[in-house]
């Protein structure tokens, strides 16, 4: 399950995928890549779970229902919780 690395950063709305960890510090996030449809299909098994039990959605998504969104704006409308983790997901059972 595990691939590669990955490392982003978002800067004017826009996020971007860096080859490398050695970009300037602070800018940008490591993240580790996941393949979520086999995660999900080694979770149901060792957890004896159907597939329609198991979800995986977008982080985004996810706080959009689980979230006060409206709490995590700043004043300019940027919203961190939505836009700095556009590449990231959850999976939920």
């Amino acid at each position: 399950m595990y691939q590669s690395s990955k490392y982003a950063s978002c800067i004017v709305g826009v996020t971007c995928d860096h080859d490398t960890y050695l970009v300037e510090g602070g800018i940008a996030d490591v993240f580790f890549s996941t393949d979520f449809v086999k995660l999900k299909h080694a979770y149901c098994l060792a957890q004896h779970r159907q597939a329609h039990q198991v979800s995986i959605v977008k982080s985004s998504a996810f706080l959009q229902q689980f979230a006060d969104t409206a709490k995590t704006r700043t004043i300019l409308g940027y919203n961190p919780l939505l836009e700095d983790y556009a590449n990231t997901s959850f999976i939920l059972s």
